[in-house]
C-alpha cells in the first residue's frame, strides 16, 4: 500500500514553478548529436575490448575441441548474447526478465549450434531437445571422460555454448551501460579457466630463445594475453567514467535558481601532450616489465611442476579407452628388433613362478580388452569414452574395477613374496605384478608421479600405470599368492551364462567343441585345450625374411609356416574350421596326425579362453611372462620359453587362460601350441562318401505337403489368414507424441509458471479475510495490471495522482476506495469489495482489448509487476520513470483516437 509521501517533484505549492521543470514534466533531458556520437564511440570500444577477450577465451578452449563447430557455436552464441543484451540495455530489463532471455536462447539455438547432428531427422531432432535440456547437468562430466580432442561429439559442445551465451550476455550488457566494468571481465577469465580446467596436462612444446628456454609458450601467451587486455579495460573505463564526471554538461547550481541562471560547469584542465604521452608510455611500460617477469617465472615453475587438470583426477577407463590391446601388440614381441631385448630385471624373495602384465577379461568379436563397460559401470566411475556400442561382452563374471589403494593391505593366508622390477627397456601403461598386491613402494625421480598414477584391480590382481613406465623406473611389490597353484581338473563348473558373448562366438567352435564328446566338466574342458595345443603349430609371422627370423631359429627343427595375426571372430573362425576340416578328411585319431591350425599365443589364448565360456567356466586372457619353467599346470606342449636369470626379454612374452570355477578360484592354463609336429600332410585313407539312396515304391505318387497354420497345424489356404490389427505403427507414434509434449512442456514451463503466480496473487488478494484488504488488494492488482501493459509505475505517487496520469475513470475510482479503506477506521469500510474488483475486471478487459492478442500475451507473462514489491521507492528515478511511462501511454491514447 503505497501513501502520499513528500517528494522533490511533487512538493511545490499551487502557483510555484517546480524546482525541476524537465523532472515534473516527466521528461528525461535529451543528449545532444555530440552526446549521442560519444555514447556510440564507447559503446563501440567497449564491444572491441569483449570481442578481444572472446577471442582470447575461444583460443585456450579450442585444444579441447579442435572441430571448426567450435567457431560457429562460440560465435552463434556471441551474437544471441548480443543481441540479447542490447534487448535488455533499450527495454531496460531487469536480471529475471535477462535469464528468461538466456534460457530461451538456449533451447531455441542449442540444437543447430551445439548439437548439430540432431538436427538430421524429426526423431533425432525430439532426442536431441532431450539431451539438450540433460546437458547442463551432464555433459559436464562426461567433457573430462572423452578422449581429446572431443569435436563435436553429442552434446559435448553444450558446455562451450552456455559459456560463451552467458559470458557474451553479461559482459556486453555492462559493457554497453557503462557499469561494474569487473563484470565485463570476469565471464573471460572464467572462460579461459574452463578451457585450462577442462583441456589436457600436456603443456605445448618448449620454445628456445636463444639460451632462454620458454615452457608452455602458447598457455603463457593466452594468459599474458588475456590479463593485458583486461587492464587495458578496466584502465580505458576508469579514465572514460573519470572524465564525463568531471566534463559532465550545465545543471542548475540549485533547485531555486531561475532557469535562466548560468550553469555551473566543471572542467578538468587538459594535460599538455607530452604528459599524456609519459604517462602512457609509463603505463605501458610497467604492464610490459610485470609481463615479462611474470611469464618466464610461471614458464620456470612450471617446467618440473605437474599439470593437474580434472582429466587427470577421473576413474583410468578413460585412459585405458586409448591404449590399444595389449594382445593385439603381441606379436611385435617377436621381432628381431625385440625378441632378445631386456625389457625388466626381476629379483626378489619368495616363489613366484608367473608374472601378469595384463588381464582382459572382455571380448567384442574384434579385440579382447579389459572390459571398460565394467569399469564405467560403478555409481562414481565416468562413462565409456566415445562408444556407441552398449558394452563389451565379458569372458569372466568379474567386473575390472581399477581403483587406487592404500599403501598398505592386510595380509591373508597365502604365501608371500617380495619382488623388486627394475624397468630395463619395457614401457607402457600395463605394469608387471604378481599373486594378490599387498604393498608397493616406487623410487627413483619419478617416483611421486609413479605413485598418482598407479591403479589397481583388485578382483584379477591386475595393475596400470598411467604415467607410463619407461627406462630408469624401479618398483618393489610386496605380494601375496596361493601356496599351492590351483590346477583345472579340481575346479567345479559354475555354468555361468553365456550373455552377449554368445553371438560372437564362432559356429565352428561350438561345432569342434561337441565333436570331441568330451563333456562340460573340468576334466573335459582340459582335454580340450590340450588338442587345441596339440592340434595346433606355432608361428608368429605370415613371412619369414630372407634371412630367417630370431624366433624361428631359436626352436629346434622348426619348419615355417605362415599365420594371419589377430584374434577376432573370423580369425578364431578360421583356426577351427581347419581343425573341423582335417578332422573330417582323415580317420586318424593320433594329435599329430590331425595338426591343422597355425597361430600363437594370440589366437589360441582367445580360443581355449572362448572354449571355456562354450562349457559354462569363466575365463580371462592373461599376458604375462613364466619365472619358473617348472611351475607350469598345463600338460601337453612346452610353452614359450620362462625368463632367464630374473632377465624377461621379448621373447619371453606369453598369454595364458585362467578359468574360474564356482568357488571363485582361477587355474592358470597354457595355451601356446606346439612346434615339433609341422602340419599334417593329406592322408589317403580318407573315410568313403556316404551316398543315401531313396528307395521309392513302383505305385507311390507325389504329394504336395499342405500350407499349415504355424500355430496349430491346420490345413488353412494363405487367403483365409486373418493377419488382425496392425499397431506397429502406434508405438513409435506414441513414443514421438511423448517426447513432442516433453519438449513443449520443458519450454513452456517458465511462462506456465509466471502466469500461475499471477493467478494465484490475485486469488490471494480478492480473498483476503477483511473486507480493506480486499478493497487495498483491488488497488494493486489494477497497479500490476497496468504495469505489465507497459503504464507507469506508482513509485512515490499517491494511489489518485498515478490514476489521473493513467487517464482512467475507473482508476480514480477504485483510488478513492482504496484510499478510503486504507485511512478509515477498523471495521468501518462502506465500500463493497465486489464493486471494486468489478471495476478492476471492467480496466482488465479494456486493457486487454486495446492492447491486442500479442499484448495480451506480453502482459501475462510479463515480470515487471512481480517484484514490483522489492523496488525501491526513495530515489527520484521512480517518478520519472512513471512521469515518463504516463507521457508516453497518454501519447499512444491520443494517436489511438
Amino acid at each position: 500500500m503505497s501513501e502520499r509521501m513528500p517528494h522533490a517533484a511533487t512538493s511545490a505549492g499551487a502557483g510555484e514553478p517546480p524546482a525541476f521543470p524537465e523532472a515534473a514534466a516527466g521528461a528525461r533531458p535529451r543528449r545532444s548529436a555530440s552526446g549521442r556520437g560519444a555514447a556510440v564511440a564507447r559503446a563501440l570500444i567497449a564491444t572491441v575490448f569483449v570481442i578481444a577477450l572472446a577471442v582470447i577465451a575461444l583460443a585456450t578452449v579450442w585444444p579441447i575441441y579442435r572441430t571448426v563447430w567450435l567457431v560457429v557455436t562460440a560465435g552463434g552464441a556471441m551474437l544471441a548474447g548480443a543481441a540479447i543484451a542490447l534487448t535488455a540495455v533499450l527495454r531496460r530489463w531487469r536480471w529475471p526478465a535477462v535469464l528468461l532471455a538466456i534460457l530461451v536462447g538456449y533451447f531455441a539455438l542449442g540444437l543447430p549450434l551445439a548439437m548439430p547432428r540432431s538436427l538430421s531427422s524429426p526423431e533425432e531432432s525430439l532426442r536431441g531437445l532431450v539431451e539438450l535440456a540433460a546437458a547442463p547437468v551432464t555433459a559436464w562430466k562426461q567433457l573430462v571422460t572423452v578422449s581429446m580432442p572431443v569435436g563435436s561429439y553429442h552434446a559435448l559442445l553444450v558446455p562451450a555454448f552456455i559459456l560463451f551465451l552467458a559470458a557474451s550476455v553479461v559482459s556486453f550488457r555492462s559493457a554497453w551501460r557503462g557499469r561494474l566494468p569487473l563484470l565485463v571481465v570476469v565471464p573471460w577469465l572464467v572462460a579461459q579457466m574452463f578451457g585450462i580446467a577442462f583441456g589436457t596436462s600436456a603443456s605445448s612444446e618448449s620454445l628456445r630463445l636463444g639460451a632462454l628456454a620458454l615452457h608452455a609458450p602458447r598457455e603463457a601467451a593466452l594468459g599474458a594475453a588475456g590479463f593485458a587486455v583486461a587492464i587495458w579495460y578496466l584502465a580505458w573505463h576508469a579514465r572514460d567514467s573519470r572524465r564525463r564526471a568531471l566534463g559532465r554538461g550545465a545543471r542548475p547550481a540549485a533547485p531555486g535558481l531561475p532557469a535562466s541562471a548560468p550553469a555551473v560547469r566543471v572542467r578538468k584542465p587538459r594535460a599538455p601532450l607530452g604528459a599524456r604521452l609519459r604517462r602512457t608510455a609509463l603505463a605501458g611500460v610497467v604492464l610490459l616489465t610485470a609481463i615479462a617477469v611474470a611469464v618466464p617465472t610461471a614458464s620456470a615453475l612450471s617446467a618440473s611442476a605437474t599439470r593437474d587438470v580434472l582429466r587427470t583426477a577421473v576413474d583410468p577407463a578413460e585412459h585405458l579407452a586409448q591404449q590399444p590391446s595389449p594382445l593385439a601388440a603381441y606379436r611385435g614381441s617377436f621381432t628381431d628388433d625385440w625378441f632378445d631385448r631386456e625389457l625388466f630385471r626381476v629379483t626378489g624373495e619368495g616363489e613366484v613362478d608367473r608374472l601378469r602384465l595384463a588381464v582382459l577379461g572382455g571380448y567384442d568379436g574384434t579385440r579382447a580388452s579389459v572390459g571398460l563397460s565394467a569399469v564405467s559401470a560403478g555409481p562414481d566411475s565416468p562413462d565409456a569414452p566415445a562408444s556407441e556400442d552398449p558394452g563389451i561382452p565379458a569372458l569372466s563374471g568379474q567386473s575390472s574395477v581399477f581403483e587406487r589403494v592404500p599403501t598398505h593391505q592386510r595380509p591373508g593366508d597365502g604365501a608371500r613374496a617380495t619382488l623388486d622390477i627394475e624397468i630395463l627397456g619395457y614401457e607402457g601403461v600395463w605394469m608387471p605384478s604378481a599373486g594378490r598386491l599387498l604393498d608397493v613402494r616406487f623410487s627413483g625421480d619419478r617416483r611421486d608421479a609413479l605413485s598418482d598414477g598407479f591403479f589397481y584391480d583388485h578382483a584379477a590382481s591386475a595393475a596400470v600405470q598411467l604415467e607410463r613406465l619407461r627406462q630408469g623406473d624401479r618398483y618393489l611389490l610386496d605380494v601375496e599368492q596361493a601356496s599351492e597353484p590351483v590346477r583345472l581338473e579340481a575346479l567345479s563348473n559354475p555354468r555361468a551364462p553365456m550373455g552377449a558373448l554368445a553371438e560372437v562366438v564362432p559356429e565352428s567352435l561350438k561345432e569342434w567343441v561337441s565333436s570331441q564328446r568330451l563333456g562340460d566338466d573340468a576334466a573335459a574342458l582340459a582335454e580340450l585345450i590340450s588338442r587345441l595345443r596339440e592340434r595346433g603349430y606355432r608361428s608368429h609371422a605370415l613371412e619369414l625374411p630372407a634371412s630367417g627370423a630370431e624366433w624361428a631359429r631359436a626352436l629346434p627343427g622348426y619348419r615355417f609356416e605362415p599365420s594371419l595375426a589377430g584374434h577376432s571372430s573370423d580369425r578364431i573362425d578360421a583356426l577351427f574350421t581347419a581343425l573341423i576340416e582335417k578332422q573330417r578328411s582323415t580317420e586318424a585319431v593320433s594329435n599329430e596326425r590331425l595338426v591343422a591350425a597355425v597361430g600363437d599365443d594370440e589366437q589360441f589364448a582367445v580360443a581355449a579362453a572362448l572354449i571355456a565360456r562354450q562349457l559354462g567356466f569363466d575365463a580371462r586372457v592373461v599376458l604375462g611372462f613364466v619365472l619358473d619353467g617348472t611351475a607350469r599346470t598345463a600338460t601337453g606342449a612346452p610353452g614359450i620359453p620362462a625368463c632367464e636369470d630374473g632377465v624377461c626379454r621379448g621373447g619371453n612374452l606369453t598369454a595364458w587362460v585362467e578359468v574360474g570355477g564356482a568357488g571363485g578360484e582361477w587355474a592358470a592354463v597354457d595355451a601356446t601350441p606346439q612346434a615339433r609336429h609341422p602340419l599334417a600332410p593329406d592322408d589317403d585313407t580318407l573315410r568313403d562318401p556316404r551316398l543315401d539312396t531313396e528307395v521309392v515304391p513302383e505305385n507311390a505318387r507325389e504329394q504336395r505337403p499342405p500350407q499349415l497354420e504355424p500355430s496349430g497345424g491346420d490345413e488353412r489356404s494363405p487367403d483365409a489368414v486373418d493377419p488382425g490389427l496392425d499397431l506397429s505403427w502406434l508405438w513409435p507414434a506414441l513414443t514421438v507424441a511423448g517426447w513432442t509434449l516433453l519438449a513443449l512442456a520443458v519450454l513452456s514451463a517458465p511462462f506456465l509458471s509466471v502466469i500461475a503466480a499471477k493467478v494465484r496473487r490475485r486469488r490471494r488478494r480478492r480473498r483476503a479475510p477483511d473486507a480493506a484488504s480486499r478493497v487495498t488488494g483491488a488497488w494493486d492488482e489494477y497497479v500490476d495490471l497496468a504495469v505489465d501493459h507497459s503504464r507507469a509505475r506508482q513509485g512515490a505517487l499517491t494511489r489518485e495522482e498515478l490514476a489521473v496520469l493513467h487517464s482512467s475513470p475507473r482508476a480514480v475510482q477504485i483510488a478513492r476506495h482504496a484510499d478510503a479503506a486504507a485511512f478509515a477506521p477498523p471495521g468501518a469500510v462502506g465500500h463493497d469489495p465486489a464493486a471494486v474488483w468489478a471495476l478492476v475486471d471492467a480496466e482488465r478487459a479494456e486493457l486487454a482489448a486495446s492492447a491486442g492478442a500479442r499484448g495480451r500475451l506480453r502482459a501475462a507473462i510479463s515480470l515487471r509487476s512481480l517484484p514490483r514489491g522489492l523496488r525501491r521507492t526513495g530515489s527520484h528515478r521512480p517518478v520519472r520513470r512513471s512521469l515518463r511511462a504516463a507521457r508516453t501511454s497518454s501519447r499512444r491514447r491520443r494517436r489511438g483516437a
